[in-house]
């Protein structure tokens, strides 16, 4: 049977933690497929003291899928880092099915959630 590729982001789903967990870029979006996402997410020594009400302590779910808010996010934080609109595209359009290259896509995620100022 053939490989099917995962496509999408992931995150590290603990919430016991005073941080989100990153990558190690420094990005809250881990890929779905070729990430240690979830070898990350079941480590303990990275998550010390894990319990209730960590969703990963009461159902043992690691990682979650990435949502629109999730990518509103990231687009935050790549533009106060100074990535370029092709470098935002380059990290999406890999990664989530019907993405709009250009600076539409992702300034209209960004402006709908009010995370920064660009117009």
């Amino acid at each position: 049977m053939p490989h099917r590729v995962q496509r999408g982001f992931t995150l590290c789903n603990h919430t016991c933690q005073r941080r989100q967990c990153k990558t190690r870029h420094g990005r809250i979006l881990w890929a779905k497929e070729g990430s240690s996402a979830m070898r990350h997410s079941k480590n303990k020594k990275l998550h010390p003291g894990c319990k209730f009400p960590c969703p990963v302590a009461v159902n043992e779910d690691y990682t979650r899928n990435s949502t629109e808010e999730d990518h509103a996010v990231e687009i935050r934080t790549m533009v106060l880092a100074g990535s370029s609109s092709k470098a935002i595209d380059d990290t999406f359009s890999k990664r989530i099915p019907k993405w709009n290259v250009g600076l539409v896509n992702w300034r209209l995620l960004v402006t709908q959630r009010s995370v920064c100022g660009h117009d």
